[in-house]
Protein backbone atom coordinates (compact mmCIF):
# COMPACT_ATOMS: atom_id res chain seq x y z
CA UNK A 1 0.00 0.00 0.00
CA UNK A 2 2.72 2.27 0.83
CA UNK A 3 4.28 1.83 -2.47
CA UNK A 4 1.27 2.34 -4.23
CA UNK A 5 0.79 5.74 -2.65
CA UNK A 6 4.08 7.09 -2.98
CA UNK A 7 4.13 5.99 -6.61
CA UNK A 8 0.68 8.02 -7.48
CA UNK A 9 2.04 10.74 -5.42
CA UNK A 10 5.35 11.21 -7.52
CA UNK A 11 3.42 10.91 -11.07
CA UNK A 12 1.16 13.82 -9.15
CA UNK A 13 4.12 15.78 -9.01
CA UNK A 14 6.10 15.07 -12.26
CA UNK A 15 8.90 13.48 -10.19
CA UNK A 16 10.41 10.01 -11.19
CA UNK A 17 7.73 7.29 -10.24
CA UNK A 18 10.36 4.43 -10.27
CA UNK A 19 12.33 6.43 -8.22
CA UNK A 20 10.12 7.13 -5.42
CA UNK A 21 8.24 3.75 -5.54
CA UNK A 22 11.72 1.92 -5.16
CA UNK A 23 13.06 4.06 -2.44
CA UNK A 24 9.47 3.06 -0.75
CA UNK A 25 10.10 -0.30 -1.05
CA UNK A 26 13.71 -0.18 0.29
CA UNK A 27 12.49 1.77 3.57
CA UNK A 28 9.87 -1.22 4.21
CA UNK A 29 12.09 -3.79 2.94
CA UNK A 30 10.87 -5.26 0.08
CA UNK A 31 13.47 -3.96 -2.62
CA UNK A 32 15.33 -6.56 -5.18
CA UNK A 33 19.06 -7.11 -4.86
CA UNK A 34 21.26 -9.76 -4.73
CA UNK A 35 20.43 -12.19 -2.41
CA UNK A 36 23.77 -11.74 -0.27
CA UNK A 37 22.81 -8.17 -0.23
CA UNK A 38 19.26 -8.57 0.78
CA UNK A 39 20.97 -11.15 3.77
CA UNK A 40 23.54 -8.72 4.71
CA UNK A 41 20.95 -5.73 5.30
CA UNK A 42 18.41 -8.20 7.07
CA UNK A 43 21.34 -9.17 8.90
CA UNK A 44 22.69 -5.39 10.15
CA UNK A 45 19.09 -4.36 10.81
CA UNK A 46 18.29 -6.97 12.92
CA UNK A 47 21.78 -7.46 14.69
CA UNK A 48 21.26 -4.67 17.87
CA UNK A 49 17.73 -6.60 18.35
CA UNK A 50 18.73 -10.02 18.90
CA UNK A 51 19.72 -11.89 16.46
CA UNK A 52 21.53 -14.89 17.30
CA UNK A 53 22.77 -16.27 13.51
CA UNK A 54 26.08 -15.22 11.45
CA UNK A 55 25.68 -13.96 8.00
CA UNK A 56 26.58 -17.48 6.61
CA UNK A 57 23.39 -18.80 8.73
CA UNK A 58 21.29 -15.80 7.17
CA UNK A 59 22.43 -16.18 4.12
CA UNK A 60 21.95 -20.10 3.57
CA UNK A 61 18.15 -19.00 5.17
CA UNK A 62 17.34 -16.52 1.90
CA UNK A 63 18.99 -19.15 -0.65
CA UNK A 64 16.74 -22.08 0.79
CA UNK A 65 13.64 -19.81 0.66
CA UNK A 66 14.58 -18.83 -2.73
CA UNK A 67 15.28 -22.31 -3.80
CA UNK A 68 11.51 -23.19 -2.20
CA UNK A 69 10.06 -20.18 -4.51
CA UNK A 70 12.04 -21.60 -7.35
CA UNK A 71 10.44 -25.14 -6.97
CA UNK A 72 7.10 -23.14 -8.01
CA UNK A 73 7.94 -20.21 -10.31
CA UNK A 74 10.57 -19.24 -12.79
CA UNK A 75 13.04 -16.39 -11.11
CA UNK A 76 13.68 -13.55 -13.28
CA UNK A 77 17.83 -14.15 -13.05
CA UNK A 78 18.93 -16.05 -15.90
CA UNK A 79 21.77 -17.63 -13.75
CA UNK A 80 19.06 -19.31 -11.72
CA UNK A 81 17.27 -20.57 -14.87
CA UNK A 82 18.62 -24.80 -14.58
CA UNK A 83 16.92 -24.61 -11.42
CA UNK A 84 16.58 -24.01 -7.96
CA UNK A 85 20.24 -25.54 -6.79
CA UNK A 86 21.95 -23.36 -9.23
CA UNK A 87 20.60 -20.44 -6.92
CA UNK A 88 23.54 -19.02 -4.85
CA UNK A 89 24.10 -15.58 -2.72
CA UNK A 90 24.83 -13.79 -6.23
CA UNK A 91 21.36 -14.95 -7.67
CA UNK A 92 19.36 -11.29 -8.17
CA UNK A 93 15.57 -11.09 -7.14
CA UNK A 94 13.35 -8.79 -8.31
CA UNK A 95 10.98 -6.29 -5.95
CA UNK A 96 8.16 -8.67 -6.30
CA UNK A 97 10.34 -11.58 -5.98
CA UNK A 98 11.74 -10.67 -2.90
CA UNK A 99 8.09 -9.89 -1.36
CA UNK A 100 6.94 -13.60 -2.22
CA UNK A 101 10.53 -14.52 -0.90
CA UNK A 102 10.68 -12.58 2.16
CA UNK A 103 7.94 -13.71 4.26
CA UNK A 104 9.29 -17.38 4.37
CA UNK A 105 13.06 -16.37 4.65
CA UNK A 106 12.19 -14.14 7.57
CA UNK A 107 10.71 -17.55 9.00
CA UNK A 108 13.72 -19.31 8.71
CA UNK A 109 15.87 -17.07 10.05
CA UNK A 110 13.18 -17.09 12.98
CA UNK A 111 13.57 -21.31 13.00
CA UNK A 112 17.36 -21.36 12.68
CA UNK A 113 17.45 -18.69 15.72
CA UNK A 114 15.43 -21.04 17.82
CA UNK A 115 17.00 -23.85 17.28
CA UNK A 116 20.60 -21.78 18.33
CA UNK A 117 18.52 -20.81 21.59
CA UNK A 118 18.03 -24.33 22.21
CA UNK A 119 20.88 -25.42 22.18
Amino acid sequence: MATITATIAAAEVGADVFSASVAVASSVGLAGGTLAGLAADFAATRGASGLFLGATEVLACAINATRFYGGWATLTDVTAAPGPFAITGATIVTTDEWAIIAPLFRLYVERESAIVLER
